[in-house]
């Protein structure tokens, strides 16, 4: 790493971990109580789910590459019971909570409740009046797993993954 006068010098990746992820929700700073409390159980899914990744955007690749595995353990786990929708509903209640969270440390912004759809949404800073539902990508993923995380996210943000890791 470049450490000469005027070089920024960028932090490395942290690994998500029960300290980091509080941290990063309590700097949200949100008025809203259903929300933290939504936030909070979308926190302990996460962590519960032991996602080797940090809140980087590299990880976005990682997630798109692991995201069918964890479907197939999931999957062995149920034996095709209903346990499997409970679990597949929770693994991208986990990947989404990632995503939001990682999109807004790098790009700003603001998790909100959306009274239509009823679930959480990202408010991106400077964005289109249009709310980003961190959860959908994966939806997509589960339903059609040749859908390609990295494409859906810099559809939807348009900003691109490069763009992310540059910020």
């Amino acid at each position: 790493m470049d450490s000469s006068p005027g070089k920024e010098q960028r932090r490395a990746p942290v690994q998500p971990d029960a300290e980091h992820v509080y941290g990063v929700i309590k700097r949200m700073k949100i008025d809203e109580p259903e929300v933290a409390e939504q936030l909070e159980g979308f926190f302990d899914l996460f962590l519960g789910f032991g996602f080797p990744m940090t809140f980087s955007a590299a990880s976005l690749q990682t997630l798109d590459e692991a995201f069918p595995s964890l479907m197939e353990q999931l999957d062995e786990e149920a034996g095709g019971t209903e346990a499997e929708g409970e679990g597949l509903m929770l693994l991208i209640q986990a990947c989404g909570f990632w995503l939001g969270t990682m999109l807004i440390e790098h790009l700003g912004g603001r998790w909100e409740h959306d009274d239509d759809a009823g679930s959480l949404v990202v408010g991106m800073d400077g964005a289109s009046d249009e709310a980003f539902d961190p959860f959908d990508p994966f939806v997509r993923k589960a339903n059609v797993p040749r859908t390609n995380l990295v494409k859906e996210v810099e559809k939807a943000t348009g900003t691109s993954i490069q763009q992310l890791m540059d910020l």
